[in-house]
């Protein structure tokens, strides 16, 4: 019982203040009314459209009836069956809220949520490595909350946002850092499992966390002594992540890799320092364009930290020789580096806004590269071995009062370093929106619900592609009627399939497929056998009479088309 009690106090009570700490710190920068489930404004009215499509791809995901994969949803581009993987809705909380879904409400949205277990896992995760390193409380809390404003994650949450689920790779790291772990079995059950979830989040951690276990695998064939246990390890770990892209339905056909963005969306050499706006301390540096991606600015809490860090292991042998007696660790962390920093480079290399070199690398090589091209998100692996090395260098080479007071001045620099972005969200999210449409307008809503109701028309069919705001508001009006579109955004495109079923849907409609015809291809009606009605500015077309609708005269075309 003693024990227990010194456990729970020792440690579980740290988690549980940084966890208290990290849901105040969201609730401040996101506001509380996007952790209200049945709210789902906020996530339409996003100006960058892909909240809109996280969203409209769980929504979409939970009409569908299941199916084996069980991460197949036809209403997206119908006929055509797509992964949740593919619109970056977070397969694993989609799963699972799917499997609820018959006690949700009918509006339901996990996005709030996950942002917040996000900032939560953030701080607990960071804590309990730096716990390995220090037994000061202290110390250990403010790791937490220093954790919590690492800008990669604030900058892709309600973006790009399962990729703000970087607490995975600190949950890979963390691996490295248990000694424990190295002399038990439980380490392949471990990776297993950290496989699984990598992608059930999203693809890149897949990558991310696969170059953390290459280092573990080095480290645990020099405690061990065995190869065999390593390539075991990296076995397990690929057919965890295959089975469960599979189980997800992500090997289904359709996604086309081409060599398209290798390179561009790449780690640019200044990545680390290049606030990219972010700072109000220090200026930025200039990039080429699409580089955001490589967005890996360690703050200037964190670069006070590193900096800090390269002096004592240059000025203390103590450090060096501390560092060196962790050989395995040291080796695994070196190997990580430098994988990582290879693979978000690119085969372009570049600094600032010039190509310092150009690999040339065989086509078959750059289109397996080319399936994760957004390369630069590979550094985010940078960031965390970077900050957590500078902090065991601290721990290491300070007394707990010092290390701590430095910590906490970092943090306190970091946070006033990017609070014009902070307070930037703050704005954003913590006012309660409400989501317009013309779908809801007083005049055209009308003709659109209609229309909605009609329980003969089941599939929508874009005569075009369709992009931004009118994909977003067409596919949420079409869902919420529980009808299917022909086309979306996806991860990855599958135009060519789409486009095979348009021609065919046209060739032979049928009265369950509605057409949308748009101001830009409206003069493609005169070629089709339909019956045309219009609303707005939007052509409908469809085989059969639509009852309490104005049906367009057949010299309307001829009239207002060719004039």
């Amino acid at each position: 019982m003693k024990r227990f009690s010194a456990i729970l106090y020792s440690k579980y009570i740290l988690y549980i203040v940084i966890a208290m700490f990290a849901t105040a710190v969201f609730c401040y920068i996101y506001g509380y009314y996007i952790l209200n489930p049945v709210y789902t404004d906020w996530l339409l009215a996003d100006a960058h459209y892909d909240l809109s499509q996280h969203y409209l791809g769980w929504v979409a995901y939970r009409q569908s009836e299941w199916t084996f994969p069980i991460g197949y949803t036809d209403y997206l581009a119908y006929p055509t069956q797509t992964s949740v993987i593919f619109t970056d809705s977070i397969p694993c909380f989609a799963v699972l809220f799917k499997l609820l879904s018959p006690v949700l409400p009918d509006e339901f949205q996990y996005f709030g949520l996950w942002g917040l277990l996000c900032f939560i896992l953030q701080g607990v995760l960071s804590a309990r490595i730096i716990s390995r390193f220090t037994d000061n409380k202290a110390i250990i809390v403010c790791t937490g909350i220093f954790f919590v404003f690492i800008p990669a994650v604030i900058r892709k949450m309600f973006g790009h946002t399962a990729l703000a689920g970087q607490w995975i790779i600190l949950l890979a790291l963390d691996r490295i850092f248990d000694h424990e772990s190295y002399a038990t079995r439980k380490k392949y059950i471990a990776w297993m499992l950290i496989g699984g979830l990598a992608v059930s989040i999203h693809m890149y951690f897949v990558v991310m966390c696969g170059i953390i276990l290459i280092g573990y695998c080095v480290a645990d064939s020099i405690i061990n002594r065995r190869v065999r246990d390593g390539a075991l390890l990296l076995l397990l770990y690929l057919l965890s992540v295959g089975i469960v892209i599979a189980i997800l339905g992500g090997f289904s056909k359709g996604p086309v890799v081409t060599t398209d963005g290798l390179g561009i969306f790449s780690l640019n050499l200044n990545g680390l320092f290049n606030s990219q706006g972010w700072s109000c301390l220090i200026p930025s540096f200039p990039l080429l364009e699409g580089q955001f991606e490589g967005f890996i600015y360690l703050g200037v809490g964190g670069i006070l930290l590193l900096l800090v860090a390269v002096i004592q292991i240059l000025l203390r042998k103590k450090i060096r020789v501390t560092a060196l007696g962790k050989q395995p660790v040291f080796v695994a962390m070196l190997l990580i580096s430098f994988l990582t920093f290879i693979f978000a480079l690119s085969p372009t290399v570049t600094l600032n806004d010039r190509v310092i070199v150009q690999v040339p690398l065989p086509e078959f090589l750059l289109k397996c590269w080319s399936i994760f091209r957004s390369t630069g998100r590979i550094g985010w692996v940078l960031v965390y071995i970077i900050l957590l090395s500078s902090l065991f260098v601290l721990c290491k080479t300070f007394n707990n009062r010092t290390a701590f007071i430095f910590l906490f001045i970092c943090t306190a620099i970091q946070v006033y370093d990017i609070h014009r972005e902070l307070f930037d969200r703050h704005i954003r999210y913590s006012q309660k929106v409400e989501y317009e449409t013309v779908f809801r307008d007083a005049y055209a809503g009308e003709k659109w619900s209609q229309l909605g109701n009609n329980d003969e028309i089941k599939h929508i069919v874009f005569t075009q592609t369709v992009t931004g705001a009118d994909l977003y508001a067409f596919t949420d009006w079409a869902l919420s009627h529980g009808k299917t579109v022909s086309n979306f955004y996806f991860a990855r495109p599958i135009d060519e399939e789409i486009n095979v079923n348009l021609r065919k849907a046209l060739l032979e409609p049928s009265c369950e497929e509605m057409f949308i015809f748009f101001p830009s291809n409206v003069k493609e009606c005169a070629r089709y056998d339909l019956n045309y009605y219009i609303i707005g500015n939007n052509i409908i077309g469809y085989r059969d009479v639509i009852d309490g609708m104005d049906l367009l005269p057949d010299n309307y075309f001829y009239n207002n088309l060719n004039q």
